[in-house]
């Protein structure tokens, strides 16, 4: 049993990402948790986006949760999904696998997904990188 860990690139390898993974973990203590932010998957992204671009990047992402059963979501601190996590879950959702938010504070919660309010691609970037490319905190 598969689960995938969606969330935005700047939580990735922070103490929050440690904190909800610790709290995934604890609820779904038999499930492998697929987390994209591990360095293997992070490493194949950026090959295939070096190499054909972003979608083959967003592709490969979508490829890595074909199996998952179950999809725990981060979204912004507004409530609003970033343009990639919703995407995956998406596709998760359309093969009828279940999904949930995380918040912040590790509250995981089952979601309406049509009621999911998303952000653009270009919006969900001004939230993870300044304009020189870093990454912002988490808000």
């Amino acid at each position: 049993m598969k689960i995938y860990f969606g969330h935005p690139q700047n939580v990735y390898n922070t103490d929050l990402e440690k904190r909800l993974l610790e709290k995934i973990d604890f609820y779904f203590p038999k499930w492998e948790i697929i987390n994209p932010a591990e360095k293997c998957h992070q490493e194949e992204a950026k090959r295939l986006k070096q190499k054909r671009g972003s979608a083959a990047a967003m592709d490969y992402f979508i490829k890595l949760i074909s199996d998952c059963e179950v999809g725990i979501f981060l979204p912004f601190k507004d409530n609003k999904w970033g343009a990639g996590i919703f995407k995956e879950a998406k596709n998760i959702a359309k093969r009828g696998g279940i999904i949930y938010k995380i918040d912040e504070k590790g509250t995981i919660d089952n979601i309406k997904f049509n009621l999911v309010k998303h952000l653009s691609i270009k919006e969900t970037r001004a939230r993870i990188r300044d304009k020189n490319g870093n990454f912002l905190p988490y808000c």
